[in-house]
């Protein structure tokens, strides 16, 4: 669901991806694009899935997936928890967020209409908590905490470039 507020007026709810028979809206993250658009990203928790839907003048778009969790010939990973959506500087968006099943952090960018999925943070630690994400100039930056019990502290804030 989004909140829409006209000047004074009421908030009125406009349902984005709104079915009794889903569990969507998990980990939303939310972006405004240069031509006013509304872009959300959020995960589907029965489809363990990233989705993306946006929002236009009353109008809302099909949802897309982003990641679809799959990994072969592994099991489908949950993913999309902690997703974090800004819009570069040239109008892309990108999401970061964390694959639940390996505690890795990924970055997604729409090319087009497609979505690209790149590895950010993967390893030994865990990663993909708490992710922010911000733009600077031309980049796409984006903080997580990161787990290593092999250390002390047990983590630390990682800020990094996004590809």
């Amino acid at each position: 669901m989004l909140a829409v507020r006209n000047g004074d007026a009421d908030w009125t709810v406009e349902p984005l991806d709104a079915d009794a028979s889903t569990d969507t809206g998990q980990w939303a993250s939310l972006t405004v694009t240069a031509d006013g658009a509304v872009h959300v990203a959020y995960q589907d928790a029965l489809g363990d899935r990233l989705l993306h839907v946006a929002w236009a003048a009353g109008t809302v778009s099909a949802v897309e997936v982003i990641d679809d969790g799959r990994r072969d010939p592994d099991r489908p990973h949950p993913v999309g928890a902690s997703a974090a959506l800004v819009a570069d500087a040239q109008g892309a968006l990108v999401v970061a967020y964390q694959d639940a099943a390996t505690a890795d952090l990924l970055v997604a960018r729409r090319q087009s209409s497609d979505w690209q999925v790149s590895d950010l943070l993967v390893g030994p630690v865990g990663a993909g908590f708490y992710t922010a994400a911000a733009v600077s100039n031309t980049d796409v930056w984006v903080s997580t905490f990161v787990y290593d019990r092999t250390k002390k502290p047990l983590g630390e804030l990682r800020v990094m470039k996004a590809p």
